[in-house]
């Protein structure tokens, strides 16, 4: 999977050293900027983004959840806390094969528990159809919408 560090310094506010696991997408930058330049953003811009700058006190920030597209840009992907779905076989992006036709008893996606499996390594779609539920629901409103709040 895709985890990108983020590294802030910012002296008086961020701790030397300090780690966070908080969730960050980029659409949060905005919501974050506001928040620390005390600005408010348009109704209409930045729907989407989450206050982010909690995190650097140590705190937790308001996403736990995220809607990722793929490099193809034909799947989107969702993360909800240490849940992944990305809801297909393959790697969903430049890797080949991008894309697996699921065989008769294969899972029609992937489902990873990233606390217990940050390598994605074991597959857990078919041991929790609830979640695989919940995140594909999230995901196809997510496709009809445009919006990314989870359900």
């Amino acid at each position: 999977g895709h985890r990108m560090p983020f590294i802030a310094r910012w002296p008086g506010h961020v701790t030397a050293g300090s780690t966070s696991r908080q969730l960050v997408c980029f659409t949060d930058f905005a919501a974050t900027f506001a928040a620390i330049t005390q600005q408010k953003l348009p109704d209409n811009a930045a729907e989407d983004s989450e206050d982010f700058s909690p995190a650097f006190a140590g705190k937790p920030g308001a996403r736990t959840t995220v809607i990722t597209e793929s490099s193809s840009g034909k799947v989107l992907a969702a993360r909800a806390g240490e849940w992944k779905l990305i809801p297909q076989l393959g790697s969903a992006g430049f890797s080949k094969p991008a894309r697996i036709k699921p065989g008769p008893n294969d899972p029609a996606g992937q489902l990873y528990n990233l606390q217990a499996d940050p390598a994605e390594t074991r597959n857990v779609y078919a041991e929790h159809p609830d979640i695989v539920q919940r995140l594909t629901t999230w995901v196809e409103q997510t496709k009809k919408t445009g919006r990314t709040r989870i359900p």
